[in-house]
């Protein structure tokens, strides 16, 4: 069952905002021409499931189209646990999103 005070999460540029905070430019490749992926994740009772998994599919998947990654799978890790625990949801989905972007660090 889900908590009825939980809160929607988006780690975007480093750091954690409300979806309505969070804001990518229009120009963006990503959001032009759909230069991205996603992986989406399970978690019930606090614990994404799978999560080893799901990172080395992103990671490999994102090496495939030419995308870097800003941080590295424990730091990636540490994010989206954090996510879900301050969502206050006890099942979740996580949904993780790379895309291209004019900035030269290259997510």
């Amino acid at each position: 069952m889900q908590n009825p005070g939980f809160k929607e999460i988006v780690f975007l540029n480093g750091e954690f905002l409300s979806p309505r905070q969070a804001k990518i430019p229009l120009l963006e490749p990503g959001f032009l021409y759909g230069w991205g992926l996603f992986e989406t994740m399970r978690a019930y009772h606090n614990r994404v499931v799978y999560f080893d998994a799901h990172l080395e599919r992103i990671k490999s998947s994102a090496k495939l189209i030419g995308l870097r990654t800003l941080y590295p799978q424990a730091k990636l890790k540490k994010i989206i646990k954090t996510a879900v625990k301050t969502s206050a949801l006890t099942d979740a989905y996580v949904r993780l999103t790379l895309y291209k972007s004019l900035e030269p660090a290259g997510l």
